[in-house]
């Protein structure tokens, strides 16, 4: 385990700024599809898998702009007219697998091409088919793109064999998507 070790005699004092993490800011980014309107969002960092998440938001048909002096985000998701992921920056990255339920809940029909990115180990993405599954989502895979649909979302408990081990838990992007598909379900 790493440690700092402060020889003195003097106190610490001082500010530091605080980075925004990709973990935090692809999800909240995937979140602005849940709603037509403008997202002004505050410390997203400026790193790769966060400006390709801005890049397939902007695919979508979002409007994004990005001030890497201020990390900012201003987001406009008006324009994102349907559930269609299915170009080839999707494949770019781990974390896209996390449009699905926002997609999902607003469009009621998803088409998407399965994630890539990073290659640290087996992720499976059955967790998020298996959850959407249980909300009442009708899912289909083949090998170049994942179809979802839905009439309407039904909240539901859910309990996932992966979870049981946490040799076997290897991410909780699954109920993030959970969360993202049934948050619209009384509009819907």
């Amino acid at each position: 385990m790493s440690k700092f070790i402060i020889e003195g005699g003097r106190k610490l004092k001082g500010e530091i700024e605080i980075s925004g993490a990709k973990n935090a800011a692809t999800p909240i980014l995937a979140a602005t599809l849940l709603a037509d309107g403008d997202f002004v969002l505050d410390n997203i960092p400026d790193i790769l898998d966060v400006r390709r998440m801005m890049t397939i938001l902007e695919m979508l048909g979002a409007k994004v702009e990005y001030n890497s002096n201020n990390h900012r985000a201003i987001i406009n998701t008006t324009g994102v007219k349907n559930g269609q992921a299915d170009f080839k920056e999707v494949k770019r990255l781990r974390s896209s697998i996390l449009l699905m339920g926002p997609l999902l809940a607003r469009f009621k029909q998803v088409k998407m091409m399965p994630p890539g990115g990073c290659n640290i180990g087996n992720r499976p993405v059955e967790a998020h088919f298996e959850a959407m599954s249980a909300l009442g989502a009708r899912v289909k895979t083949d090998k170049d793109f994942y179809y979802l649909n839905r009439e309407r979302l039904v909240g539901s408990t859910i309990i996932l064999p992966e979870f049981f081990s946490i040799k076997n838990c290897r991410s909780i992007r699954w109920l993030r998507n959970f969360i993202f598909a049934i948050f619209l379900q009384h509009r819907a």
